[in-house]
């Protein structure tokens, strides 16, 4: 539910930044990952480590690039994205 409800906040937002900012923004690269339905947080962290391995394939895609992971889920989802982050030397 998260994402549906957010989404389109940081799509208008990304939208006016390339606006403000095309060259600083030219080359950045958007990627969504997401499971459709509504989950408590609890579900939505047993989720994540399936949802990891996508991200983790999108990352390995982009190794050499700069990636930030932006996430609008509940804090027990957060902290299971930020162990994987971590384990991936993200964060």
């Amino acid at each position: 539910m998260g994402y549906v409800a957010q989404s389109p906040s940081y799509d208008v937002a990304f939208s006016r930044e390339v606006g403000l900012f095309p060259s600083l923004l030219q080359n950045v690269t958007r990627q969504t990952v997401y499971r459709p339905g509504a989950f408590s947080c609890s579900e939505a962290a047993e989720i994540i480590p399936f949802v990891a391995v996508e991200i983790s394939n999108i990352l390995d895609e982009h190794r050499f690039d700069f990636n930030v992971l932006i996430s609008p889920g509940c804090s027990l989802e957060v902290m299971t994205l930020g162990d994987f982050a971590r384990g991936k030397t993200l964060g």
